[in-house]
C-alpha cells in the first residue's frame, strides 16, 4: 500500500487513504481516513460524535469559555452531523488495528451551511449563542470578501470547516522521514476537495494550535481577526505569547483558496 502519494487528481485515488504511522510510545499502526458517508450507520455516527465532543469541550477555547459541557458538545455534534454527512464530505479517521476512532475533520458546504440552521431541536442554545454570533460575524466578513473577488455563492464554491481535532499525537512514516498526522489528514482533505472542483476551504481557527495549522498548510490568517477581548463570554481567552503573527488571542476567519498550489509539507522527526 502506498504512503504519502500527495498531490493526486483522481478523488478515487485521494480516499480512502491508508497512514502507516507511530505514536508517541513508539507503537506503529495504521490508520484509515475515509468521508462519512450519507447513509453512515447512526451508531458510528454517535461514536464520532462523542469522541469529538470529547477534545472539543476539554481544548477548544470558546467552547470552554462558554462553559459547555461534555454532553453539550456531543449533542451539539452529533445534530450537526446529521446535516453533514448529506454532503458525504467530512471525515473520520481510525485506528485499523482496533476500528478506534482518533480524530476527524466535520464540516458543510459553505452554500448549504449558510441557508440551513443546523441547530433546530438544539437544547441548550442559549450556551451555544455567543459562539454562533461570533463565528456568523466572521461568516459574514468571508462572504464580503468572496463577492469582492467576483463570486456568488454557489454550491460546491466553498466548503466550511466547523470542527476539526485529533486524540493522539502520530507520525506519519516516509522512508524514515515524518510528517504530522493532523498536518498530512489536512493536505490530503484539501486535495480532495481540490478534485471535487472546490474553489475555497474556509474555517474558524480559535487558537494558536489551529492558527499554525492553517497558516502552515496556505491559508490566509489574517483577513479576518476578531479578538476574544472584544466578546462576551471570551474576553479572558488568553494565551499569551503562544500565538502566531500575534494574533493567538482571536478568532481568525482562515481562507485557502485551493487555486494556490499547496505548500511543502513540515517534517517531523518522531
Amino acid at each position: 500500500m502506498e504512503i504519502l502519494k500527495l498531490n493526486n487528481t483522481s478523488q478515487q485515488e485521494i480516499l480512502p487513504y491508508y497512514f502507516n504511522a507511530v505514536n508517541h510510545l513508539g507503537k506503529h499502526i495504521q490508520i484509515k481516513m475515509r468521508p462519512i458517508k450519507p447513509d453512515e450507520s447512526e451508531e458510528e455516527l454517535s461514536a464520532f460524535a462523542r469522541s469529538m465532543a470529547k477534545i472539543f469541550s476539554a481544548c477548544e477555547p470558546m467552547t470552554v469559555a462558554a462553559g459547555i459541557t461534555e454532553e453539550e458538545c456531543f449533542e451539539e455534534i452529533h445534530l450537526y452531523l446529521q446535516s453533514a454527512r448529506k454532503d458525504g464530505l467530512s471525515l473520520i479517521l481510525t485506528n485499523e488495528e482496533n476500528g478506534k476512532i482518533i480524530g476527524g475533520i466535520i464540516g458543510r458546504d459553505f452554500y448549504y451551511d449558510e441557508n440551513e440552521d443546523p441547530y433546530v431541536g438544539l437544547n441548550h442554545k442559549e450556551k451555544f449563542q455567543p459562539i454562533c454570533d461570533l463565528i456568523n460575524i466572521s461568516k459574514k466578513k468571508f462572504t464580503n470578501i468572496l463577492e469582492n473577488e467576483g463570486h456568488i455563492l454557489e454550491p460546491g464554491m466553498v466548503f466550511r470547516i466547523s470542527y476539526l481535532g485529533f486524540f493522539s499525537k502520530y507520525i506519519i512514516l516516509n522512508d524514515g522521514d515524518g510528517y504530522s498526522l493532523t498536518a498530512i489528514s489536512f493536505r490530503k482533505f484539501e486535495e480532495y476537495l481540490k478534485s471535487l472542483g472546490y474553489k475555497y476551504l474556509y474555517g474558524e481557527a480559535t487558537n494558536p494550535g489551529s492558527q499554525k495549522l492553517v497558516a502552515n498548510s496556505g491559508f490566509t490568517v489574517d483577513e479576518i481577526i476578531l479578538p476574544y477581548s472584544n466578546y462576551t463570554p471570551f474576553e479572558k481567552i488568553n494565551f499569551h505569547d503562544n500565538s502566531i503573527q500575534g494574533i493567538g488571542n482571536s478568532l481568525c476567519g482562515s481562507i485557502h483558496r485551493l487555486s494556490k498550489e499547496f505548500p511543502p509539507l513540515i517534517k517531523r522527526v518522531a
